[in-house]
Order: C-alpha cells, then sequence, then structure tokens
C-alpha cells in the first residue's frame, strides 16, 4: 500500500460530558443508522442531561458501522455508544524542539555605577545654578 491510500479506523463513539458537573445522560434518539455517511460536526444523536436534550455531534468523518445502546437509556460519561470507522488521518504528535527557536536576546550591559561627585564638581554644579538664577549661591 502505498501512503497515499487511506486506512479505514475503527472509532468508538462515546457519551460525551456535555457540563463539568455531568456525569450520565440518556440516549433519547439517533439521527443516524448503521452504513450512513456522517461528516465532522454532523448531529448523530439527542442526548438529555439535567439541563436539557442536547445534540451531539460527531467529532470525525466516516461511516457508522454499529449502533450499541437503545433510545430511553441512561448511561455514564464515556460509555460507548456506537462505532464508526473513518479515514481521517490521525493526528500527528508534535515534537518537541530540541533546541530553542530563536536564541534569547542577549541582555544589555549594566550601567557603570555613576561616579561621586567631588566636592569641585559641586562647586563647578552651584555656580552654574548661580549664574543662572542670581539668588541662589548668594548668602544674602
Amino acid at each position: 500500500m502505498n501512503s497515499s491510500q487511506a486506512t479505514d479506523n475503527l472509532i468508538d463513539i462515546t457519551m460525551p460530558s456535555l457540563g463539568a458537573d455531568m456525569r450520565d445522560g440518556t440516549l433519547i434518539e439517533w439521527q443516524i443508522k448503521p452504513g450512513d455517511r456522517v461528516e465532522k460536526g454532523d448531529t448523530i444523536a439527542v442526548v438529555e442531561t439535567s439541563k436539557g436534550a442536547i445534540e451531539m455531534e460527531v467529532y470525525h468523518s466516516g461511516t457508522i458501522t454499529e449502533l450499541l445502546i437503545t433510545p430511553d437509556t441512561k448511561l455514564p460519561v464515556g460509555s460507548v455508544l456506537a462505532r464508526m470507522t473513518t479515514t481521517d488521518a490521525p493526528v500527528p504528535s508534535i515534537p518537541k524542539p530540541t533546541a530553542p527557536m530563536h536564541s534569547a536576546p542577549t541582555p544589555a550591559p549594566a550601567p557603570a555605577p555613576a561616579a561621586s561627585a567631588t566636592r569641585a564638581d559641586r562647586h563647578d554644579t552651584i555656580d552654574s545654578a548661580a549664574e543662572l538664577h542670581p539668588a541662589i549661591g548668594s548668602n544674602t
């Protein structure tokens, strides 16, 4: 078989958790039958939860092969309801990178500590300020 040929995969269709507090649900009705072709997102059943009736969608495209549960059956979340074959390609796992995709930026060098002003520097600053504002530096 060459790599362009699709292979059928058998998939279990299970009672989904349709809410954080859902522990079980009741299959109200099937909207498909064995042999039906379904597309990802198609509604395949109606399930009753504590919050009401909810349409159940299929997560793969393929053909329904078997309905295992009859309507009006209450089942825990995760129970197998039906089976289907699918030609969907399995989702490949994403490999973890072995090296960073890009290197982290090099941090800027830390600024050199400011040299403390000498007495002469402070005196020059006062003199400059006094030139701009004569009141600064006067003793009166």
